[in-house]
């Protein structure tokens, strides 16, 4: 019995062999082999999480892109204005063309993405747009929507605004009376102390003629006539002595501010006072 125990126990561990001693150059060797098994291994769970971390980074700048484009129309340029007494000739992002008139200034937005286009003007100018998408001028008293025109907004203040078409069509939202007001090729209008007048036929090529300066009313009143030459050179007003609801009708030169006003003055029978230092013209009764 104890015989064949030992025979089946060498039977067993005879198929065992001590291990060969290994060199310490094959230890070296087969310790390295692992620590590169090991990094390969790293590398490779660290390019599947890099893989799915890139994929959703991705995901959220479209998802920016996407939303900056919509809805990000808040950014406007910086102030594109014309000098005194000049006019600027300005190209939008969509090829719009804008003339500013003397001493005016606008800012703009294109969205690339929806293709909607925003101006804020203050001051007076001729737009000739593209048709497009929706066009939207804003000015002290109110905002204009076009898609494809040409137009003329003089809009110094809100006291005396004045809105030409010579061109297509135009739509006003107003901020006197909540009034929304679509003025057709060859129509105009003016806001006079909140007032609104009523439509007149309009000279198209008048309407360029402002470009050289040159400025046609039918009927307007003496403050409102006033204050705009005033403005449109840069100069603020004062009005003492003088009835300020006298209408006045004609040609006026307005390419230099005393030019305008001696036409002015002239015709109404008024005098005036020029400060140059504080930037204020002066308008009384003329004396006797």
């Amino acid at each position: 019995m104890e015989k064949n125990r030992n025979e089946n126990i060498e039977t067993f561990t005879g198929r065992y062999s001590i291990p060969a001693r290994r060199s310490k150059e094959q230890a070296w060797e087969m310790l390295n082999h692992r620590i590169e098994q090991a990094e390969n291994h790293k590398t490779r769970k660290f390019s599947k999480a890099s893989l799915i971390i890139g994929s959703i980074a991705a995901v959220f700048v479209f998802v920016f892109i996407l939303y900056t484009g919509m809805f990000n129309t808040g950014k406007y340029s910086p102030d594109v204005n014309s000098g005194i007494a000049s006019v600027k000739e300005y190209f939008l992002p969509d090829s719009s063309v804008v003339y500013l008139n003397s001493n005016s200034t606008i800012k703009y937005h294109y969205n690339n993405f929806t293709g909607e286009r925003n101006v804020v003007l203050k001051g007076e100018a001729l737009f000739d747009v593209k048709e497009g998408r929706r066009f939207i001028v804003e000015f002290e008293g109110g905002k204009a929507k076009v898609l494809g025109t040409v137009f003329n907004i003089s809009a110094y203040s809100g006291n005396y605004m004045q809105f030409d078409c010579a061109e297509g069509s135009i739509e006003l939202n107003l901020d006197v009376q909540r009034k929304r007001i679509r003025l057709s090729e060859g129509e105009g209008f003016y806001v006079s102390n909140e007032q609104i007048s009523g439509l007149h036929d309009v000279n198209i090529d008048s309407i360029y003629e402002r470009m050289n300066g040159i400025y046609h009313w039918e009927t307007i009143r003496l403050d409102h006539l006033l204050s705009f030459i005033s403005l449109r050179f840069g100069y603020s007003y004062d009005f003492r002595n003088i009835d300020p609801a006298r209408k006045f009708s004609g040609k006026v030169d307005l390419t230099d501010m005393n030019t305008g006003l001696n036409i002015v003055s002239y015709a109404m029978g008024i005098d005036y006072s020029v400060s140059d230092e504080e930037k204020t013209v002066t308008f009384h009764a003329k004396s006797n």
